[in-house]
């Protein structure tokens, strides 16, 4: 029980910083990473 509780406190952890970093970086650089991918699609 214990190792499952851990199990689910990390993945919650992780969850957020996952969904932190991916709103984050949509707020932030959008329009940098549309450029970036176009230019690796070329």
């Amino acid at each position: 029980m214990e190792y499952a509780s851990i199990i689910g406190i990390v993945f919650t952890v992780a969850a957020a910083f996952f969904i932190g970093v991916v709103v984050g970086d949509s707020s932030r650089g959008l329009y940098e990473k549309n450029k970036t991918r176009t230019q690796s699609t070329k």
